[in-house]
């Protein structure tokens, strides 16, 4: 009887530890149904982040997995470096100089704590906010929460939020979010979210596949 109880125990923690690794290897997203032109093949990478240190290290994690896609990527913090005030102002100027540079795409990541108003439960459906629709918007509207002191280093949970936008008009085509996870787990999560953003990527049609 012991020995039956002891397989079953088993089962049960098997079941939950992969029930858990299937949540954490999976990208809660959202992409139009307007058309747009797929197959994008050089981006602009901004990470959203206070720390410029941590801003690098994610955006230059980003860039690598890109190129490892046959993507051209830049890392945002080299055109738009900590300091420039309001650089997303005029979105049409920074739009036509991206795209005289061959950018067709824009690839914004900020991380979040799960007490963030825009934070849904994984039980609702994940729909981008009215506002995430323009990156200027978005961006106006979010960096404000991120840009508190140490607001990375709280004992709390955050989630990784990632858009991609479309130089050529502006506009939002693909939104996706990873579940929640502890601080101390940050850096290990942006490896394992690249890898899972061109994944997600390839399948929605938004860049080519192999």
């Amino acid at each position: 009887m012991k020995i039956v109880r002891f397989i079953i125990f088993q089962v049960i923690v098997c079941c939950l530890f992969y029930g858990s690794m299937q949540a954490q290897s999976k990208l809660r997203s959202w992409k139009t149904d307007e058309d747009f032109d797929p197959g994008f093949k050089k981006m602009l990478v901004i990470g959203m982040i206070e720390s410029s240190s941590f801003r690098t290290e994610t955006e230059d994690v980003i860039v690598s997995e890109a190129r490892k896609n046959d993507i051209q990527a830049t890392m945002g913090i080299f055109k738009f470096p900590p300091g420039l005030g309001s650089p997303f102002e005029d979105m049409a100027k920074v739009r036509n100089g991206l795209m005289e540079k061959g950018y067709d795409g824009l690839l914004s990541v900020a991380i979040f704590r799960i007490s963030a108003k825009r934070y849904i439960p994984p039980n609702k459906v994940y729909v981008p906010i009215a506002y995430y629709s323009r990156f200027g918007s978005y961006y106006n509207n979010s960096y404000a929460v991120i840009r508190t002191p140490g607001y990375l280093t709280t004992e709390d949970q955050f989630f990784i939020e990632c858009n991609f936008y479309n130089l050529k008009d502006g506009k939002l085509i693909w939104s996706g979010r990873t579940s929640a996870f502890p601080q101390n787990t940050l850096s290990s999560r942006i490896t394992k979210f690249s890898k899972l953003l061109f994944k997600e990527l390839k399948t929605q049609g938004i860049i080519a596949k192999d």
